[in-house]
């Protein structure tokens, strides 16, 4: 069997990772735009990546995102599913091209309203979700 080349490669300001033939996104997220909040999530909804200018805006650090529920920061996310089966739920998707604003409310009592896109990273081996939150406001606390 032969070894697999890794290597990353940078392309238009984002990170890919080619294996064989295969280009993945690389889960990590980049401060790319200073007015996004990025998260990447596992399929069980958990946090697991966040970028700083998104942390920026809540007012605290990338670490004490990790780990947390997409639906401690989007409560309106509380009682959705975000897989159906082995894809994004369709709701989820209709409410990103509609502009639906989110409620974002961070531990430390800061809240942003935003429109949220979901999309799929990853691979067949890892598969995660990317959540990209664009304020449609100025943050404030409640």
């Amino acid at each position: 069997m032969s070894t697999l080349r890794k290597m990353t490669l940078l392309t238009n300001e984002r990170s890919h990772t080619l294996i064989g033939n295969q280009h993945l996104l690389r889960p990590p997220v980049a401060d790319i735009d200073d007015d996004r909040l990025v998260l990447t999530l596992n399929l069980n909804g958990m946090i697991s990546d966040c970028n700083k200018a998104g942390s920026r805006l809540l007012g605290c650090m990338p670490s004490e995102l990790i780990w947390q529920p997409i639906s401690s920061l989007l409560p309106q996310l509380k009682n959705i599913a975000l897989m159906k089966g082995s894809d994004i739920n369709p709701y989820l998707r209709f409410l990103s091209r509609v502009g639906y604003h989110f409620d974002v409310i961070s531990r430390k009592g800061v809240h942003l309203v935003g429109r949220a896109f979901f999309c799929e990273v990853g691979g067949m081996e890892q598969h995660f979700l990317r959540v990209i939150i664009c304020p449609v406001g100025k943050p404030h606390l409640v």
